[in-house]
């Protein structure tokens, strides 16, 4: 080991403006001149979070946050050193209720509960069979907004089961104008982009 040298066996050492750390005869940890913490690398990650870099060349990579079974591990996301502008943004494992949480402006937004169940705006569900509640806060309204690429796509939200999983549809035809509901994957209603209506045909009359 070498403190002032360039010896990166073991241990501390130092050299062209950089401190590291070694173990079993190779680089694990640097701190280059910049302040940047590298773990596993001597390479900065993208300069918009180069802060802190961890990499393994072999495998898989990550970091882990350990806490007992009835406390939450977070990261948060701050522009203050007081108030709440410390956790403005975080994000949050709670093992007492096994949610993960994401919040910004320091309150919680999502949620993905213990049964996978996610919610945008809500804690707690309407029932056990909701896989995914909306709710907005105060008097504001609420809704999803299906966007298609193009003028000639389609905008469409399917229904089913695990055997066929598009046996029911709302469709909504940009090239056309048209609204279409479909069961056992047939058309069953249009509404065409002059408001007639046909039902069991896709050309209603006027």
């Amino acid at each position: 080991p070498s403190i002032g040298g360039t010896d990166t066996n073991t241990g501390l050492f130092t050299g062209s403006d950089i401190i590291g750390f070694s173990t079993g005869g190779s680089e694990r940890l640097r701190i280059d001149a910049s302040g940047r913490l590298l773990l596993g690398t001597t390479t900065e990650g993208h300069a918009s979070a180069d802060n802190l870099t961890i990499n393994e060349a072999s495998g898989n990579g990550g970091m882990t946050i350990r806490t007992d079974a009835s406390s939450a591990g977070a990261v948060y996301f701050s522009d203050a050193t007081s108030g709440g502008g410390e956790y403005n943004g975080y994000v949050q494992y709670d093992h007492n209720l096994n949610a993960l949480q994401l919040g910004t402006v320091g309150s919680e937004r999502l949620r993905i509960d213990s049964s996978g169940r996610v919610g945008i705006g809500v804690t707690s569900f309407h029932d056990s069979s909701t896989r995914l509640q909306l709710q907005a806060t105060g008097s504001d309204h609420t809704g999803i907004v299906v966007t298609a690429a193009g003028t000639s796509s389609l905008a469409y939200l399917y229904m089913g089961d695990t055997d066929d999983k598009d046996i029911g549809r709302l469709v909504y035809d940009n090239s056309t104008n048209a609204m279409q509901m479909w069961t056992d994957n047939a058309e069953r209603l249009r509404i065409d982009s002059s408001g007639n209506v046909g039902v069991g045909t896709t050309s209603p009359a006027k």
